[in-house]
C-alpha cells in the first residue's frame, strides 16, 4: 500500500459562509483521512472540484493539470473577456486563465497536509478532464498523442505518467465511453500493486467508484461522508434506469414528479 498523503484538514477560523466556505463540504470545516484510492462523489456544484483544484494547488501542482512544473505553459493561455467559467468570470478584458481560480484557490490558505515519511510531490500529477487537450499540447512528447481521441489520449497519458507519487484524477470518465472507464478502472487498479502511486478520484461513473479496495466517500447536504458506492444516487437511478428504461425515461421526461424522483434515489 502506498500512502504518501494521509490526511487534509480544512479549517474556516473567520466563519465566513461565500463561495466556496459556503458549500456543505466545507461550512463545518473539512477533514479526510486518505488511502492508496480515495474516490469522492456527489453532486453537480457539491464542491469535488473545487476541493481537487485546492489540494492541487497545494501540493504545488498546475490547477489547469499536469507535474509541480510540466504545466506552467498553461497559465499563460488568454481567452476572450466576459468569458463565463466555473462559474466565474473573468475581469473586464483579455485575462490570464490563473484569475479565474483566484477565490477559491484561498482555500488552499487554510488547507494543511500530513505526509507520510518524506514525500516529494515532483513525481504525481493533477487530471482535470476539462483541460486535457490544452494539457496534451504542452506536453515534449505531443506529437505521441496527434491521432488520439479525447478518450485515447487520456488512456495514453495516464499510462505514461500517471504511476508514481500522489496522483489526483478530476472527473476522468468525462472523456471516455463505459468500456474505457472500465480500462481506466484495470489500469488504476493494476497501478497500485506497484506500491509506488496513491489515487485520489472524484468522478460520477459508478465504474470507477466500484475498483476494489477504494475508500469511497460521497458529498450530501450534511457534507463528506464515508459511504457504500451503492448507496450513492448516481448508482441507485442508474440502476433503476437499467432495471426499466422505458418506463424510467417515461417518468423523468414527461411526469414531472420531483417526489417520484426523490423516491428514487432515497429508496
Amino acid at each position: 500500500m502506498s500512502v504518501f498523503l494521509t490526511e487534509c484538514r480544512i479549517t474556516n477560523p473567520e466563519k465566513r459562509t461565500d463561495f466556496p466556505y459556503g458549500l456543505p463540504l466545507f461550512r463545518n470545516g473539512f477533514a479526510l483521512e486518505f488511502s492508496d484510492l480515495t474516490v469522492i462523489s456527489g453532486e453537480n456544484g457539491s464542491g469535488k472540484s473545487t476541493f481537487l483544484e485546492n489540494l492541487a494547488q497545494k501540493l504545488g501542482y498546475s490547477v489547469y493539470g499536469g507535474t509541480v512544473n510540466q504545466a506552467a505553459g498553461l497559465e499563460t493561455l488568454r481567452v476572450p473577456k466576459e468569458t463565463a467559467y466555473n462559474g466565474y468570470r473573468f475581469h473586464e478584458g483579455e485575462t490570464d486563465r490563473q484569475d479565474v481560480f483566484s477565490d477559491s484557490a484561498a482555500l488552499s490558505d487554510n488547507m494543511s497536509l500530513v505526509f507520510r515519511n518524506k514525500f516529494k510531490t515532483r513525481n504525481g500529477y493533477f487530471l482535470r478532464a476539462e483541460h486535457l487537450q490544452d494539457l496534451l499540447a504542452q506536453l515534449s512528447d505531443r506529437s505521441a498523442y496527434a491521432e488520439c481521441s479525447h478518450g485515447e489520449g487520456l488512456l495514453k497519458l495516464f499510462g505514461r505518467r500517471m504511476r508514481d507519487g500522489v496522483v489526483i484524477l478530476d472527473e476522468p470518465e468525462t472523456a471516455l465511453s463505459p468500456m474505457r472507464q472500465f480500462d481506466l478502472a484495470r489500469m488504476i487498479a493494476e497501478s497500485m500493486r506497484l506500491d509506488t502511486v496513491q489515487y485520489i478520484v472524484a468522478t460520477h461513473s459508478p465504474i470507477l467508484m466500484a475498483i476494489p479496495g477504494a475508500d469511497f466517500y460521497y458529498i450530501g447536504a450534511d457534507g463528506l461522508k464515508a459511504a457504500s458506492y451503492k448507496d450513492s444516487a448516481h448508482f441507485k437511478i442508474l440502476r433503476k434506469f437499467f432495471e426499466e428504461p422505458d418506463r424510467y425515461m417515461r417518468h423523468y421526461l414527461y411526469d414531472g414528479n420531483e417526489g417520484a424522483r426523490k423516491r428514487d434515489i432515497d429508496e
